[in-house]
């Protein structure tokens, strides 16, 4: 297998459903803990990347650039178990031209919270290079 991106790497799906992006993940393993909890740099890709991919979405088709992080605050509410199928999900709350802030949590499948952030987007334009 050749790995080519971080959702490769991790193994998240980044689902469009109308106007919202929903980030999908089962608990293996590789995203565990010592303890065997859903490691806690793992709830932060899965909250990050549903700000910035829900925040690229409502920029609308016409701009098929990115966002960039520019801060991300977490709290940890509860753990999330081997097995567990998540569910991250965001929504933008303010900005401008060029930055966004967004929220976004991250539940267990059957609703129970795990984990929220807030954060500060950075529009990003033109070519990477």
């Amino acid at each position: 297998m050749t790995i080519t991106s971080v959702p490769d790497l991790i193994g998240y799906d980044v689902v469009v459903e109308g106007p919202k992006v929903r980030v999908l993940l089962t608990v293996e393993p590789c995203h565990a803990n010592r303890r065997g909890n859903l490691h806690g740099g793992m709830t932060a890709v899965l909250l990050d990347v549903a700000c910035g991919q829900q925040g690229r979405l409502d920029l609308g088709p016409n701009h098929p650039d990115g966002m960039a992080t520019v801060s991300l605050n977490i709290a940890y509410i509860a753990a999330a178990n081997l097995g567990d199928h998540l569910v991250a999900t965001a929504s933008q709350t303010g900005g401008g031209k060029k930055l966004r802030h967004m929220t976004a949590e991250l539940h267990r499948e059957d609703g129970t919270l795990l984990a929220s952030a807030t954060g500060v987007f950075r529009i990003i334009t033109g070519s990477p290079n």
